[in-house]
């Protein structure tokens, strides 16, 4: 199968990103093909991590008047022999459909009417499966092989100077309803810090400041001595990801 430049269009979330991976990975070792991406400005910087990756192509979600010419330039600036839509979206289809491209390809789990902007869609809709067999559709469609899972990830290191061992606590989600309550992470801590003298690391983003402090001070209250990082809000996605490679458990 000749097909040597691809374009991937998974614009977000976090979760869905890493479960495009395994099928990113097995396009590029089946096909050895340069492989560019689309996404959100928030993700460009996490998706450079991924070694399969040649090149990533920021879309413009916010300031998109000003910013639509350079991502057409981007888009449009190379010959794709394929486009692969992993959203699923009209929005995702757009994107795909703006490409200079041979074909596009969308997912079994299309939305919004954004089949009709695809020349084939891979697989038949089965949503009793993972969304990582979901998306690995596409790499049956084109005849190649289906390896299990692997997501190829390559964070920067962080120097750690904590003794062993190190367990990270990534106490909150967007959705509150996903969230365990405080006061259960806080109890968990307390016995791995007194039972096993373990350093715990709180991790999270600007809007977990607040919970992931409620942990800490709950931790080293009353503590003579405190084995407590927080990190919440003091890292970028990427750094997030250095820090948790140098754990023992998250």
């Amino acid at each position: 199968m000749s097909l040597k430049r691809l374009l991937i269009v998974k614009l977000s979330s976090l979760g869905d990103i890493f479960h495009a991976l395994p099928t990113v990975h097995a396009l590029r070792a089946g096909l050895d093909a340069e492989i560019d991406w689309v996404t959100q400005p928030e993700y460009v910087d996490l998706v450079r991590c991924f070694p399969d990756v040649n090149k990533v192509i920021t879309f413009p979600r916010r300031g998109f008047v000003q910013g639509m010419l350079p991502f057409l330039r981007a888009v449009r600036g190379v010959r794709y022999d394929l486009v692969i839509d992993l959203q699923g979206l009209l929005k995702s289809a757009l994107v795909s459909k703006l490409a200079n491209a041979r074909e596009v390809i969308g997912p079994s789990f299309h939305r919004e009417g954004s089949h009709l902007l695809y020349d084939r869609v891979a697989g038949a809709c089965d949503r009793n499966r993972h969304v990582v067999d979901e998306t690995m559709d596409v790499v049956r469609l084109l005849g190649l092989p289906v390896q299990p899972a692997e997501f190829p990830v390559v964070f920067p290191s962080v120097e750690m100077l904590s003794t062993r061992p190190r367990v990270a606590i990534v106490p909150a989600s967007r959705w509150s309803n996903k969230n365990w309550p405080v006061e259960y992470y806080t109890e968990v801590a307390h016995l791995l810090m007194h039972q096993d003298s373990a350093t715990i690391y709180l991790l999270g983003g600007e809007k977990d400041r607040d919970t992931c402090a409620t942990i800490q001070h709950a931790l080293e209250s009353g503590q003579a001595c405190t084995r407590v990082v927080n990190l919440a809000g003091h890292t970028s996605l990427v750094e997030m990801g250095g820090w948790l490679k140098t754990m023992d458990m998250v």
